[in-house]
């Protein structure tokens, strides 16, 4: 928070961040993360996101969901870095589906990752259902792909967003 208040705009919170935490002389430490403004009077998403996983943005209407890549590096690989964001439309009724890695590379006991073009077909398919059971079908199908698989499992982070656009 202590870097929105001087400029909001995604790519400057997040350059403004990267400085202040650094460039680790290691290189082994770094974070990855995604920022975003919703307009809701606009229907637009403005973004910028360091190295993070593609966002999944899935429109009304639409057969496939669109990836929000990144903008940048990570964070703490170079302080000088200078984040850019991007303006997309994002439609009322849009959805939105951020995650971290553990998700899309959970293992099956054969060893297969879940993998992003599973993720994209449960949201297509799902659409109409609340943002809570999309989640919860997400996380199970999830657990369900990994049940008897010895490989180690990451933390998964999950959030998905309708956007609702008006006053």
């Amino acid at each position: 928070r202590a870097t929105i208040t001087e400029d909001p705009s995604p790519g400057s919170v997040l350059t403004r961040t990267n400085a202040l935490l650094g460039t680790r002389a290691s290189r082994t430490m770094f974070s990855t993360a995604f920022y975003m403004l919703v307009s809701r009077s606009q229907g637009t998403i403005r973004y910028a996101s360091a190295g993070h996983n593609p966002v999944l943005l899935l429109t009304p209407g639409a057969d496939t969901c669109i990836e929000l890549g990144a903008t940048g590096i990570p964070l703490c690989v170079d302080s000088d870095w200078k984040y850019t964001g991007e303006d997309v439309p994002a439609p009322h009724g849009s959805l939105l589906v951020l995650y971290t890695d553990g998700l899309v590379e959970a293992r099956c006991p054969d060893g297969e990752q879940f993998g992003l073009q599973r993720v994209k077909e449960l949201v297509v398919e799902h659409r109409a259902r609340s943002v809570k059971e999309i989640s919860s079908i997400l996380n199970t199908q999830v657990d369900t792909w990994c049940r008897g698989s010895t490989y180690m499992r990451d933390d998964v982070a999950l959030v998905v967003v309708r956007v609702s656009v008006g006053d």
